[in-house]
């Protein structure tokens, strides 16, 4: 009784005995209807703010995507992928400083995409330490000239990188790691790019060819 009382569908007495009175039938199906409908109403509300507040988030998300920003891209599967993707869209430029056991990996790894670059006349630059991998056949296959050239240094770069278009950059966390070994940072940001290409391009007129 108590609880119908709440829903207002019953009137209590006051009285002793205490005594309870029913809301007549009409009255009563009216009530809980109009509550139902408000509880619909609210319900609508709510769901058009959740909607707009989404709308809001996604804009924030795709500004966020289109600014400068840093991610670090885990080892593995993953970062082969990213690259994969990188040199699929690159156009006019790929700049590499790395180890040479990483450099052969990775012509073998990507000799698709490379392969598909060199044909879009991208211009391919590597800067590695000099050992005998280096003249591999692996990388004299995916590596071609004229289009591709290849420079030696005496050791391996300090900073491992690979930068694409001058647009975008993969810096390695552990230079000395293999190719699937080594978590990456990523970005576009222009200040970065720009000690990026500083960096490769005093490394690449020092190097042998």
């Amino acid at each position: 009784m108590p609880m119908l009382q709440t829903l207002g569908l019953v009137e209590k007495i006051i009285d002793s005995p205490t005594k309870y009175t029913a809301l007549p039938m009409n009255e009563a199906i009216t009530i809980l209807l109009n509550r139902q409908l408000n509880e619909i109403s609210e319900i609508k509300v709510k769901t058009r703010e959740l909607f707009h507040n989404r709308k809001k988030n996604y804009a924030k998300i795709a500004s966020f995507q289109d600014n400068p920003q840093f991610v670090l891209i885990p080892s593995k599967e993953v970062l082969i992928n990213r690259l994969r993707k990188a040199i699929e869209n690159t156009q006019t430029s790929i700049d590499v400083a790395t180890s040479c056991k990483r450099f052969k990996l990775a012509c073998y790894s990507l000799s698709d995409v490379l392969e598909k670059a060199w044909l879009r006349a991208v211009k391919g630059r590597v800067v590695v330490e000099n050992t005998e991998e280096s003249s591999s056949e692996i990388v004299k296959a995916s590596w071609k000239s004229p289009h591709a050239e290849i420079r030696y240094i005496s050791t391996i770069p300090k900073t491992v990188m690979v930068l694409y278009d001058k647009k975008e950059v993969f810096i390695y966390v552990e230079p000395k790691a293999d190719l699937k070994d080594s978590p990456a940072l990523w970005s576009n940001n222009p200040s970065l790019l720009a000690m990026a290409e500083d960096c490769f391009e005093t490394v690449w007129k020092t190097a042998k060819k």
